[in-house]
């Protein structure tokens, strides 16, 4: 069985296979892809790419067919004299040889995997590196990604250092992502950080998912990067950007307009109540089965619908193993705050109800009036 890949294994294989056909298309008599163009600066720098790419060529069985430094972009970026203070800073230097054959355009795979445990100032040399393989080997890739995400679907990877959620638990997730951005249209960019405080689900696989639904036909990935060529490095943001077009078959199997709507003549007029991800109040009902936060919290408060429940319980009944560590952030509960309200807007937008849900910085309670 494969074993699960990181989410910027993925983001940096993902890549390869887009810069490769990117340049193909460009009709370059040579296609050379920069290291530098296909890591993510979320946790990881471009040594580790680079190291990741040399691990998928040699499962894969893939050889560089050219490896070569840009000198030119070198100067460009760090001065003309750089090369020389470099060599001489290193003279005598286990890696003066290494930097030599950088600066010679006489680079192998060898001097890559040396290249990533070097110091800072050498290592830099790294995201001048560009390097080539053959239409065949890119093929390689391209079946491999597909057999990964097909055993990914099918629950099929190996687990080694953490859970995740299984493929339904993630599909569902992403359906979050996507059906909130319809209001753009059928074509839009999603932000993801996996940091963020009110977001952050480390047992959430966003590339993964977002992959797999673009395998099972709902969507087309057109980019997925962290940063744009040309954006002022100040305004980068450790964030993974996609840009997605939906196609129908998303919007016949997983976009139901009216699942969030009113049920009339409903017999449960007089209770609250919350079932199976779905809300009975007012002779209505309000579906939350595609908003992971919002049925979770409804979930805790209605373990008990008379108490006032501070944000420290929530945090603890959601995750009992490891909510101490959420807690010492100090925004953590601005998810649980968050998705009240967006709770309260849909009630309200069918009921005109604006109060179902009382909330503060410090707990949140279902509204004494209603119970």
């Amino acid at each position: 069985m494969l074993s699960r890949l990181t989410e910027q294994q993925l983001f940096n294989y993902w890549r390869l296979v887009y810069w490769f056909n990117l340049e193909k298309n460009r009709e370059k008599r040579k296609i050379l892809i920069s290291f530098q163009d296909l890591y993510t600066e979320f946790n990881q720098s471009v040594g580790i790419c680079v190291f990741n790419i040399i691990q998928l060529f040699n499962i894969l069985k893939i050889n560089f067919k050219s490896i070569e430094f840009s000198k030119e972009m070198y100067s460009s970026c760090r001065g003309s004299k750089r090369e020389s203070e470099l060599l001489k800073n290193n003279k005598n230097s286990k890696n003066y040889q290494l930097i030599t054959r950088v600066f010679n355009n006489n680079i192998s795979k060898k001097d890559l995997e040396d290249l990533i445990i070097t110091p800072k100032e050498i290592n830099f040399l790294l995201e001048f590196i560009c390097f080539e393989i053959k239409d065949e080997d890119i093929f390689k890739v391209v079946e491999f990604l597909n057999i990964y995400i097909e055993k990914f679907i099918d629950d099929k990877l190996l687990t080694e250092n953490q859970n995740f959620y299984n493929f339904k638990n993630q599909e569902e997730r992403i359906e979050f992502f996507l059906k909130e951005n319809l209001k753009f249209g059928k074509n839009f960019i999603i932000k993801y950080d996996p940091e963020d405080i009110i977001l952050k689900d480390d047992a959430f696989l966003f590339i993964h998912t977002l992959l797999a639904f673009e395998k099972l036909g709902y969507l087309k990935i057109e980019e997925l990067y962290t940063f744009y060529w040309g954006e002022n490095p100040k305004d980068h943001t450790k964030d993974y950007k996609t840009k997605v077009s939906l196609n129908d078959s998303f919007y016949s199997d997983y976009y139901n307009k009216s699942e969030d709507k009113i049920v009339i003549n409903n017999e449960k007029e007089d209770k609250i109540e919350f079932i199976d991800k779905v809300l009975f109040f007012k002779n209505k009902q309000f579906n939350f089965s595609n908003s992971p936060n919002q049925y979770e919290l409804l979930g805790t408060l209605f373990k008990d619908i008379q108490k006032e429940w501070n944000y420290d319980e929530i945090e603890e009944d959601w995750d009992p193993t490891c909510y101490e560590e959420r807690l010492k952030q100090k925004d953590y509960w601005k998810r649980f705050y968050n998705s009240a309200k967006e709770i309260n807007k849909k009630i309200a937008i069918e009921t005109g109800i604006k109060d179902f849900l009382l909330m503060s910085t410090k707990q949140v309670k279902v509204n004494t009036r209603y119970k």
